[in-house]
Formats: structure tokens, C-alpha cells, sequence
């Protein structure tokens, strides 16, 4: 090998290094964003002591998939219990001004601070159905019962598209409310999260755990480093 090619073979393995380097140490940087936000509630606060709203959550992936949660306080959860339902409520535009001024049932006492545009009803009796409500200026319109939540120990889990509710940002305010149905449509809430005039949980942007795409492209070039640093060049000769 001459003095020109083994030089040149030196400088591909350092610039294999420096990229691998560089892929690793920069790749949690890389990560992809979501959407994340989440509250908790003391317990003991339910009108009935069952079902008690502790914790709810809502975030969205970079595939648009956005993910309710609702957790219940250990043994007050009843998971099938007929005329009850688990409400989100979302403030789309996070302005208080448009949509529904407060939230439902409870008049217009939240209306400085919320705004429903849209509901996620979960009915967990017969079949654990989810229904999808919007405003449209005078009263809540039936879009689509086409989801089923998913229930866990403790509460429940719902994933749709983010864009089912009108929106690409994922980006908003909500509520969470458990709700009792009565006969005649006599509805009340037992309990709710955030409380009543309190303020609601906002989603924020967040870093998701380091992209692996970099990371095992950065972990497959310092193999071939290794490998291309075990080579024994032959002896060198002079042009």
C-alpha cells in the first residue's frame, strides 16, 4: 500500500469516528416532540365515594394519535357502572371566549376561565363506547360513538386522532369531570378535575427518549470503526 493510500485509509477511519462521535452524544437532541399535560386530584372529594377522580392525562404522539387517561382512587373504582360516564372537556384555542362558556353542567360559573369546544364522553355500561360531542354555537352535536376505551385497574384509556377533534396542534386546555346520569336527564357531576374555577391542564411540548434511528447509526459506524482500526496494513512503500 503506498504512503498516499494508507493516509488516505487514516483519514476515512477518523472521519468514521467523528461521526459516530457526533451521532451518539448529539442524538438525544434529535428526539422526536409531543404534546403532554396532566393533573391529579385529592381524593375523598366524590359525591358518591365512588369513582373518585385522582389523575387524568391527555398527550399526543408525532403520529397524531392523541391518548386520554383516567385514574380513580384505589377502591372507590366501580368500572361498569351503568348511568355514569367519564367526561374530558377541551378547550381547543384555549380561549375562554369561544365554545361553551364554562363547562357543561355547571352553567356558565367557569366561563372567564374555560371554553368547551368539544367533549369526550366515556360510557363504560354495556359496551365501553366513546362518543365525541362538539359545540356548534347553541348546543353540543353528535359527531361519532366509534371509539372504545380501554379499562386498566384503576380507571380508563382512550386513544383517537387528534384530528377527529378538529385540530392539528396539539396544543390545549381540558377538564375532566365523573358524571352521574339520572332518569328524565337529570345528569350531575360527582366529582371533577380540575375543580370547579380552578384552572385547567394545559398540554405542553416535551422531548420524547432519545431517537434510536441516530443512536444505531452512530453504534453501527463505531463497529466499523473497530473493525477498520483490526486491519493490519501492509507494509508501506514510497512512490
Amino acid at each position: 500500500m503506498t504512503m498516499t493510500a494508507r493516509i488516505a485509509r487514516l483519514l476515512n477511519v477518523r472521519l468514521l469516528l467523528s461521526i459516530t462521535c457526533v451521532l451518539i452524544f448529539v442524538s438525544p437532541v434529535f428526539g422526536d416532540t409531543i404534546y403532554f399535560g396532566s393533573a391529579t386530584d385529592a381524593t375523598g372529594d366524590s359525591t358518591t365515594g365512588n369513582n373518585d377522580l385522582v389523575f387524568a392525562s391527555a398527550g399526543i404522539d408525532q403520529a397524531g394519535v392523541l391518548t386520554l387517561e383516567a385514574r380513580f382512587a384505589p377502591g372507590s373504582f366501580l368500572p361498569r357502572l351503568p348511568f355514569t360516564r367519564t367526561d374530558f372537556y377541551f378547550d381547543l384555542d384555549r380561549n375562554p371566549a369561544t365554545g361553551l362558556p364554562g363547562t357543561p353542567l355547571n352553567g356558565d360559573s367557569e366561563s372567564a376561565i374555560f371554553g368547551t369546544d368539544t367533549q369526550v364522553q366515556l360510557i363504560p355500561f354495556p359496551d365501553s363506547s366513546a362518543s365525541l360531542l362538539t359545540w356548534n354555537g347553541a348546543d353540543f352535536t353528535f359527531v361519532t360513538d366509534n371509539y372504545t376505551f380501554t379499562t386498566v385497574a384503576d380507571g380508563y384509556n382512550l386513544t383517537l386522532p387528534l384530528l377527529d377533534l378538529g385540530i392539528t396542534d396539539g396544543r390545549f386546555n381540558f377538564k375532566v369531570a365523573y358524571v352521574q346520569v339520572g332518569f328524565r336527564g337529570f345528569t350531575t357531576i360527582s366529582d371533577r378535575l380540575t375543580n370547579l374555577n380552578a384552572p385547567s391542564v394545559s398540554t405542553t411540548a416535551v422531548p420524547e427518549p432519545t431517537s434510536f434511528s441516530f443512536l444505531a447509526i452512530g453504534l453501527t459506524l463505531l463497529l466499523l470503526v473497530c473493525v477498520a482500526s483490526l486491519i493490519e496494513f501492509p507494509p508501506m512503500s514510497f512512490d
